[in-house]
């Protein structure tokens, strides 16, 4: 099956994060891994903010791209498909809707994942409160 790597996932691993260990050994159970160009974004934003020294956004992304490559992670891209099914995500667990408080990457990571027939890896509370396994 396929394993689709959500933005909070890859800081956690990239950071070297409590939970990366746990992370990297539910990955390793895949062989097909994905995620996509707006979890990338989230994932360099969040290494600029982390960041001892200060890098810049375009720096992050090249260091999630590394990691990716060098984690066999594929992207997937984002078509009318998954810009519907994320429209639905937001509408039914979305912030201010649901006890999820889904926000726009997460709305599309797990789009994806649906769209894509993928299991979804990620840190944190907020998908445990939707219908994603």
């Amino acid at each position: 099956m396929t394993l689709f790597v959500d933005a909070s996932a890859l800081v956690a691993i990239i950071a070297n994060e409590a939970e990366s260990e746990h992370l990297l050994l539910v990955m390793e159970q895949d062989q097909q891994r994905t995620t996509s160009g707006i979890a990338l974004w989230e994932t360099a934003r969040a290494l600029a903010r982390l960041s001892r020294d200060p890098i810049s956004v375009a720096d992050g992304l090249a260091e999630a791209q590394r990691w990716c490559a060098a984690l066999a992670i594929g992207i997937t891209g984002i078509d009318a498909a998954v810009a519907h099914e994320a429209a639905r995500v937001q509408d039914r667990y979305g912030k201010g809707n649901h006890p999820a408080r889904l926000n726009m990457g997460d709305c599309f990571a797990y789009a994806c994942a649906k769209t894509n027939n993928a299991k979804l890896l990620y840190k944190g509370d907020d998908f445990v409160h939707t219908d994603m396994p």
